[in-house]
């Protein structure tokens, strides 16, 4: 059995966070088929440790989760969602300055990142 059969049989799922690029603020959303101890974590590109922002005994069903990353800097962000010690990992991407998001997600579109927004002021 190959890892995508595996996690799709769990019926734990990591979401991308939204919005992706993001300034301040971005939402991480997960599912979860059953009930189980939980971690979401942020790292560093460079692999160090940022913040916890999910720790605990969680409910089955969607949840979501906000990070306020005011005082960080731009860059690539890695995720994981720890879920009875089966981890998921996905990037995010912090763009500080003044940007406009395309109003369709870029994973949808064959433009690269800097396709995907217009800078208007740093």
């Amino acid at each position: 059995m190959d890892f995508q059969t595996l996690r799709l049989l769990s019926g734990k799922q990591l979401h991308q966070n939204r919005p992706n690029p993001f300034r301040d603020m971005t939402t991480f959303s997960y599912s979860l088929a059953n009930a189980g101890k939980v971690e979401l974590n942020i790292y560093s590109m460079e692999g160090m440790f940022i913040k916890t922002i999910a720790n605990g005994l969680q409910q089955k069903g969607e949840h979501k989760v906000e990070w306020d990353s005011k005082d960080m800097p731009n860059g690539m962000y890695f995720y994981i969602l720890t879920v009875d010690g089966v981890e998921w990992v996905k990037k995010a991407i912090r763009l500080r300055g003044e940007f406009d998001l395309p109003s369709e997600p870029c994973a949808n579109t064959s433009a690269n990142l800097v396709g995907c927004m217009v800078m208007i002021n740093e």
